[in-house]
């Protein structure tokens, strides 16, 4: 099949981080998340909803850019009274170069994020050094984790919240050498907004996917509703996770692709590419392979059940980089006792739309109150999940509408 093919989709069809270990695998019974605030799991089509949710998308595609120090000039937007997040999105085709947001400040002249550890910020033993201030400020942005782009959701704790005003941002680089970059990346910015300006109970939420086969296991865009692999089984799993919450993903297309090795290496141009080959510019696409591998160039080679992009992935950036989620398929799954792809899917997802996992070391803890400090739980988001791990709770759920890409609906009166 050649690459980029675009299949339409039968009307059966209406209906990604860091390695995290091997968990036990099971997909004998139908998944279904624990509702949270009393939401119904019925589509959201069953219901007239209104749409209350829109984007102001600004571009900067040469932003200012001091080469002596890998840093932008301070840039400055202006948010609206009923905003409820701000994303900035940094992208380069440098696969060199590493970025970070690393300040954000709200009108009052408060740090959201400090370019530079805020007193007594960080913890016994870390070091100072760059991205180390945006990693540990109250809104925590974290340095690309592959070159070429960035992503950061603010706010992203909540303990704050956005005020009306002039906001100003920068964003830093830093070449692979250990000196700042000298490549400036293209920025774009997503003010999201709310009529009312809060997200509530009666919130409800859709998020655009996309499917990209590779020919693992023999899926593809043509055959991957066909219940001899099982595979649409799986993705009413997936579904069902987010139905708990009021969050629909909606599949928008799939295509074929062609894919001349047996794994993927996270850090090579191939790989990039694949990425840069998603159809859609906004959700989540979803990239499904036979075999994931990291830690190559390292030479400690590991596998992943699944890999997003980027915590923040690219929205409203076509052909941006890390722009999607690797997800074995589910032989590789069976042989190798690992969770089921409903599972690790949802997970990716949550990661590209911002959600960090619970406890990322003993040091770093999530920003959110209402999360176990467990590295395996029921959670969806723990560091180790397994079958189980199927659950979010009311604050991740909040960060999860944050994202420009989900949009935002309520009941009409």
């Amino acid at each position: 099949m050649s690459d980029g093919t675009l299949r339409e989709l039968p009307n059966i069809m209406n209906i990604a981080s860091t390695v995290k270990q091997a968990a036990s695998y099971s997909m004998s019974i139908l998944l279904t998340a624990a509702p949270i605030l009393g939401f119904s799991s019925a589509a959201l089509s069953a219901t007239e909803l209104k749409l209350v949710s829109s984007v102001q998308k600004l571009k900067f595609d040469t932003p200012a850019w001091n080469a002596d120090l890998g840093r932008t000039t301070e840039m400055e937007i202006d948010v609206p009274k009923n905003a409820i997040s701000v994303s900035i999105f940094a992208s380069s085709d440098s696969l060199e170069d590493y970025y970070v947001v690393d300040s954000v400040i709200d009108p009052t002249g408060k740090f959201f994020v400090s370019p530079t550890p805020l007193s007594q910020s960080l913890p016994p033993g870390v070091q100072n050094g760059f991205g180390v201030g945006p990693m540990y400020s109250p809104n925590r942005s974290m340095m690309g984790q592959s070159p070429g782009y960035v992503g950061l959701v603010v706010p992203n704790n909540p303990a704050l919240s956005m005020t009306e005003g002039k906001w100003k941002f920068t964003v830093a680089g830093l070449h692979n050498d250990g000196k700042p970059s000298l490549v400036a990346p293209s920025i774009l910015v997503v003010v999201k907004s709310k009529n009312d300006g809060a997200i509530t109970q009666k919130t409800r939420a859709k998020v655009n996917m996309h499917f990209q086969f590779t020919g693992s296991d023999n899926l593809s865009a043509a055959n991957f509703f066909d219940n001899r692999f099982n595979f649409q089984k799986q993705i009413e799993n997936f579904k069902s996770i987010y139905s708990a919450i009021g969050l629909e993903f909606n599949l928008i297309d799939a295509t074929d692709t062609n894919l001349t090795q047996n794994s993927i290496d996270i850090d090579t141009v191939q790989t990039m590419q694949l990425f840069k080959r998603g159809s859609g510019d906004n959700g989540v696409n979803f990239i499904f392979v036979p075999k994931i591998v990291v830690g190559i160039s390292l030479g400690s080679e590991q596998t992943a059940q699944g890999y997003s992009g980027a915590l923040v992935g690219p929205q409203f950036m076509p052909g941006a980089p890390l722009n999607g989620v690797l997800v074995i398929t589910a032989t590789s799954h069976a042989l190798a006792g690992l969770p089921p792809i409903s599972i690790v899917m949802a997970h990716e997802a949550a990661h590209f739309l911002g959600v960090p996992h619970i406890l990322d070391n003993p040091q770093v803890k999530d920003a959110f109150g209402d999360t176990p400090e467990l590295h395996r739980s029921t959670n969806l988001m723990s560091n180790d999940p397994n079958e189980n791990s199927i659950n979010l709770s009311v604050q991740q759920r909040h960060q999860l509408f944050l994202n420009p890409a989900v949009m935002l609906f309520e009941e009409q009166p």
